[in-house]
């Protein structure tokens, strides 16, 4: 539904250029580059890194993309 996408986009657009602590999950299966995890509000995030080191973790990511349904962004600091 159309509708929806355009209001997930809108709500998607304020994480723009923000930190977000991501908590990694697995690696991107369409960029081994990548790493996935989920803001606290449970937005799905992607951004480059090692899965060995950062599954589990808590990543401060800052969020320089935004889409339908998820984010893309760079690591902003050390995990926790």
């Amino acid at each position: 539904n159309r509708r929806n996408e355009t209001d997930s986009l809108t709500r998607n657009q304020r994480y723009l250029g923000r930190v977000e602590e991501v908590l990694v999950t697995e690696r991107n299966s369409r960029n081994e580059k990548q790493v996935m995890g989920r803001t606290r509000t449970n937005r799905v995030t992607y951004f480059e890194g090692n899965i060995e080191e950062l599954r589990g973790k808590l990543v401060p990511v800052r969020i320089v993309e935004v889409g339908t349904f998820t984010l893309t962004g760079i690591q902003n600091g050390d995990p926790k």
